[in-house]
């Protein structure tokens, strides 16, 4: 691992190399191997990364692979001399060739935030004619990747989903240091969507989610601690805001209170991955097929002794979340704490009426507690992969732990 933050030069070459992981770009003709890997059972090698491909080979269980590319949901790989696609999920125990200047595996940097100006559609290409993923309204914040040809890039769920430019406003660059005083940006962004249906059980997920992202972002981290998000976020009760929402027990879909957290903690892991002066302590996955909302292998499951996600700040200033949900987007960037007090000034000038006087929190994170007694029932959909004790891989949690990327 760096100990120093990279020139220029290096950082715009790291950049390029994320860029190429995921998009499936090739630096050479002769692509270099970035990691390796083993599968996790008999896996079917694709000609194309969809299920629309011709089988090239089968991997049988337990082979080491090559991976030269990784998508949303797809790695091209090379095993048992072929080259072809299979599932994210089909592969476990993944290591860089290069840990020293290869990002973490799964991670994707963001280089902007912006905000929807009035109706944004989110489509499946860059493509005025291809299908919308969803619909932002006006002020919605999200993170880009990155524009090319007047689109937005971004990731939704597992796929690459695209925005006009001419849709967006507010665009701020993130900081390429963050030593950088004279630009108040965030140092990481990310974001991830859910579903907005109507129903009782998922208003409550949103909820949650609303919840412990304010939480979330009234925490400001000083160098050397830590947060621990089972316990600074929950207890996920009634009394603490928490509403009924479907989580995840021993592998079956139930009513309880806080449902959607693990939302909120898998994001925020997506930021942490960006950051070198964070230390990733403890974080384990959810089960075999991970969280739908992201791609395989960079959730962070939350909820007990067992599920939960610690980590520490190791720059040499405080550090904050500030998170917020709107129209299926759950936005979170982490600041210096000094670039976030200035920003949230200007935005409480700019509207006052949508604070809350009380914390400084916006308006709409004020916390309300809820008294009932759940009914377990299992809803048609709640959009998360199922978690089964014995089914979990083994938590991050060896010694120093994981650091970010970006700024090394």
């Amino acid at each position: 691992m760096f100990k120093r933050y990279l020139s220029a030069a290096r950082r715009v070459a790291a950049f390029i190399l994320v860029l190429a992981c995921l998009t499936g770009a090739s630096l050479a003709d002769d692509r270099p191997v970035i990691y390796r890997a083993v599968t996790v059972g008999e896996s079917r090698m694709l000609t194309e990364p969809g299920d629309w491909g011709e089988t090239v080979i089968y991997v049988k269980k337990g082979k080491h692979v090559d991976i030269l590319e990784v998508l949303p949901n797809f790695l091209y790989i090379r095993a048992e001399n072929h080259e072809g696609y299979i599932y994210r999920s089909r592969v476990k125990d993944v290591k860089a060739v290069d840990p020293v200047n290869t990002p973490p595996y799964g991670v994707v940097v963001y280089t902007c935030m912006a905000k929807a100006d009035g109706d944004a559609p989110v489509l499946a290409a860059p493509d005025a004619y291809a299908n919308t993923l969803i619909i932002l309204h006006d002020g919605a914040r999200l993170g880009i990747i990155g524009f090319e040809d007047g689109w937005a890039k971004v990731l939704y769920k597992r796929q690459y989903g695209y925005l006009r430019a001419s849709c967006l406003r507010d665009i701020v660059m993130v900081k390429s240091t963050p030593d950088d005083s004279a630009l108040k940006a965030p140092l990481a962004v990310y974001t991830t969507y859910y579903k907005t249906d109507d129903t009782e059980a998922n208003q409550g997920r949103i909820m949650n989610i609303k919840t412990a992202s304010a939480k979330l972002s009234s925490i400001t981290l000083y160098p050397g601690q830590k947060l621990d998000f089972n316990a600074d976020i929950g207890p996920y009760s009634g009394e603490n805001g928490y509403h009924v929402a479907p989580v995840l027990t021993s592998g079956k879909l139930k009513l309880n209170y806080g449902g959607g957290t693990c939302q909120v903690s898998s994001t925020l892991y997506n930021v942490l991955l960006q950051l070198p002066g964070i230390t990733v302590l403890k974080r384990r996955a959810h089960g075999a097929n991970g969280a739908s909302y992201l791609p395989h292998g960079v959730d962070a499951a939350v909820g007990n002794s067992a599920l939960n996600l610690i980590y520490r700040n190791d720059y040499d200033f405080p550090i904050r979340v500030d998170a917020s949900a709107q129209d299926g987007a759950l936005y979170m960037s982490m600041w210096r704490e000094d670039d976030l007090e200035e920003e949230l000034e200007l935005r409480r000038l700019a509207s006052p009426q949508a604070w809350d006087e009380e914390d400084g929190l916006p308006a709409e994170a004020a916390v309300e507690t809820q008294d009932f007694e759940p009914e377990y029932a299992e809803p048609e959909d709640a959009g998360d992969a199922s978690i089964s004790e014995d089914d979990l891989p083994p938590p991050d949690d060896d010694g120093e732990g994981t650091r970010g990327f970006r700024f090394r």
